[in-house]
């Protein structure tokens, strides 16, 4: 969550009263002046504009809320108007949002809005007619208090090339994009994302992995984004897209996603059909010859599931299926497929235009998808037989892509000067070559990854392609989520500011047409005090038997490339420098008989300076005010007169007394908008008024200090 964050920096005001006289005095020290041509104002007018109003009132509930969390807090010395003023806060972050065992979240904005969905996986086949287990709902949350916008248009991106996406906007009851998937929205900040049941695949057994990309865009504010993992419950700890003879695999379906479709059928929640009975239900594992476009003898494995009182029960063993790829040197030359279906045998009632309901029969099959195996020749069985293998690392800041170092050796292997908060990607390549005329094919590879602990990785974001396809300055591959059981994240034994992040089950498959495997995740900053982090990646993987004795595997191993994350401790989530000026008001003389309104005599520099380095997407609407801590006096008198804000927004000299000692907002900055340094015309912002009388002013050094504040406006 985003802590609302308050900076403090002070200046002095000093007025100094010179009787009979005129003179200067150093400009850093804010003086009472004499006025040649006195400058009278309406004592009537104390009004102050409502958007001041509303800020103060956001400024205080930011106060509140957040003294707490001051770090940095000091006066400007009187004799000096250069002081650094460096005010740090606590982490003022966003917290990572990751994938969970139900829900996944979406990078929230600037503003705190983001996106969640109700699960964290999609089912989506190319053959699903009941339209079960696939949909998620999608919700607009903001991760701090406030109003959550109305949605003024959601838009879910095709999956399939050169087609429309399906764009909502209000009003609209739903859209269809031309990959099939749908979006129905249900209130102002809600939607249900709809998977696609007959989504078109090169293989028709195969369930293409992949994302459902859904942008959303609030009303007045930045667009948001969620990336839903799609596809089907296959998963395989030791799957490879290709395998030599006699390859034993395993195989086993998501026991949340298969219990979501089972879910949905006991519940009836089969929009195509009206009063769905269940009959009977059969789930089946088989292995397909493509080229034959039959079961492989000895492949299938069907169980029936119980079926009473309408419901389906079923023994979760079944979702466990293992094969042994071209055993025998069986048809060594062909595509297999291995996949699950889902049968389902029902009664439902059907109405005609005119006449009776009718009862009739169903029967579909639920395509639960498929992974494909492509035959090789015989494995490496020596050291000098396994393929080579290059990694190329990369690594770059997707918050500040000015801290990326993008020429020299270093190039993509550094990012500097990060920042809590900053977003930071991870990407690595895998290229692999055949040796002595061996097909290069490495499987069950490990990956390895040193982190810092200040570090939140979203694993969420791991996805991998064995095919990666770069061109024109785009990355045109087909990612596929990693699942989350291959991910491990361990305290490293040997530092204790490191932790070793692994992902397991990584293929690297033969070169093809100058393909490369590739894996992209990303984390983030939660702590930037630290020092700079240097790590080196490493793999490690099967690239061979020992004279072909499948119990005794060759490893390749090779490490990554040297790369290093450079902190910038100074200013955790970016901050915000600030830099007050002392005010000089000339020099006064003793006696002033009317009322009087000075202005800065020292007006060609800003008033406050500020420094903002926070990324953008911590740039929220900001609240800058002032307060005068205390009486403008000698010591022993009250000076007649008060210092006042002339709102520079205002036409008709609106303003606000800083002699209640209340806080004063001086400027509201947008969403999105880096801050600059505070400056005014000579007849707004802060001016000194003298209360017009017969006695003189008690001569003397009147002095009070100005505190500066900057806070998230509520």
């Amino acid at each position: 969550m985003k802590i609302n964050k308050v900076f403090f920096s002070r200046c002095l005001i000093v007025i100094v009263l010179i009787i009979g006289a005129m003179g200067t005095i150093k400009p850093s020290i804010a003086d009472g002046a004499t006025t040649n041509v006195p400058v009278t104002t309406d004592k009537d007018s104390s009004a102050t504009t409502e958007a001041a109003n509303k800020a103060l009132m956001a400024t205080k509930q930011a106060s509140q809320n957040s003294i707490s969390n001051v770090v940095t807090q000091f006066a400007s010395p009187i004799n000096s108007v250069n002081n650094t003023s460096s005010v740090t806060t606590i982490n003022n972050l966003i917290s990572p949002l990751t994938i969970s065992s139900s829900t996944i979240t979406g990078q929230p904005n600037y503003s705190g809005l983001y996106l969640e969905s109700n699960v964290n996986y999609v089912f989506s086949s190319n053959s699903n007619p009941l339209d079960v287990g696939n949909t998620a709902t999608v919700t607009l949350k903001l991760n701090k208090a406030g109003i959550v916008p109305k949605v003024t248009r959601w838009i879910l991106k095709t999956r399939s090339p050169n087609t429309s996406n399906a764009v909502v906007r209000p009003g609209d009851t739903q859209s269809t994009s031309g990959s099939g998937d749908r979006i129905v929205p249900t209130d102002n900040q809600t939607a249900i994302v709809i998977g696609s049941k007959t989504l078109t695949t090169p293989i028709p057994d195969v369930i293409g992995g992949g994302f459902l990309s859904l942008e959303v865009d609030p009303n007045d504010d930045a667009p948001v984004y969620i990336d839903i993992p799609t596809g089907g419950p296959i998963t395989s700890e030791d799957w490879s897209d290709h395998a030599f003879d006699d390859t034993l695999m395993h195989f086993h379906i998501k026991k949340d996603i298969f219990q979501r479709v089972i879910d949905d059928i006991n519940a009836r929640n089969v929009p195509t059909y009206e009063d769905f009975s269940l009959n009977s239900a059969t789930f089946k594992w088989e292995v397909i010859d493509e080229n034959q476009g039959t079961a492989i003898p000895g492949s299938v494995s069907s169980d029936d599931l119980d079926v009473k009182s309408n419901k389906v029960t079923y023994d979760p063993s079944i979702l466990d299926y293992d094969f042994t790829f071209f055993k025998d040197g069986h048809v060594a030359t062909n595509l297999n497929v291995v996949r699950a279906i889902l049968n389902v045998d029902f009664t439902y009632t059907y109405r005609p235009i005119l006449g009776f309901p009718q009862t009739k029969h169903g029967n579909e099959d639920i395509k639960l998808g498929g992974l494909w195996v492509e035959p090789l020749r015989d494995p490496p069985a020596t050291d000098a037989d396994l393929p080579t293998l290059t990694i190329s690392n990369q690594i770059q800041n997707l918050t500040n892509p000015d801290s990326n170092v993008t020429d020299g050796d270093k190039k993509g292997l550094e990012v500097r000067n990060v920042k809590n908060g900053d977003r930071i990607e991870y990407g690595a390549n895998f290229d692999a070559e055949s040796q002595n005329g061996q097909d290069a094919l490495i499987t069950k590879g490990v990956y390895t990854v040193p982190i810092p602990k200040g570090m939140n990785i979203d694993t969420s974001s791991f996805k991998y392609t064995s095919y990666y396809n770069y061109q024109n300055s785009v990355d045109n591959s087909e990612y596929k989520p990693v699942d989350s059981e291959n991910i491990s994240i361990q305290d490293d034994p040997n530092d204790n500011a490191k932790q070793l992040l692994t992902v397991s089950g990584l293929n690297i498959s033969p070169e093809i047409a100058g393909e490369i495997g590739r894996l992209v995740f990303d984390g983030q900053v939660t702590n930037d005090n630290q020092s700079d982090f240097t790590f080196t990646p490493s793999f490690k993987g099967v690239g061979g038997y020992e004279n072909y004795d499948q119990t005794k595997p060759l490893y390749v191993e090779e490490n990554g490339q040297d790369q290093l994350i450079n902190f910038d401790p100074t200013k955790p989530a970016g901050g915000v420098t600030l830099t007050p000026m002392d005010i000089d008001f000339g020099a006064l003389n003793s006696f002033v008989t009317i009322d009087t309104l000075r202005h800065r005599v020292n007006n060609d520099s800003p008033v406050l300076t500020m420094q903002d380095d926070r990324s953008d997407t911590n740039k929220s609407s900001q609240t800058i005010s002032v307060q005068q801590m205390g009486d403008l006096s000698n010591g022993t008198s009250k000076f007649p007169g008060e210092l006042r804000f002339y709102d520079p927004t205002s036409s008709n000299n609106e303003f606000e007394s800083l002699i209640s000692g209340s806080i004063v907002p001086i400027y509201v900055s947008k969403n999105g908008e880096t801050l600059s340094s505070i400056s005014w015309a000579d007849d707004k912002g802060l001016l000194l008024h003298i209360n017009g009388a017969n006695t003189a002013i008690p001569s003397g050094k009147y002095t009070t200090t100005l505190d500066w504040t900057i806070s998230d406006t509520i």
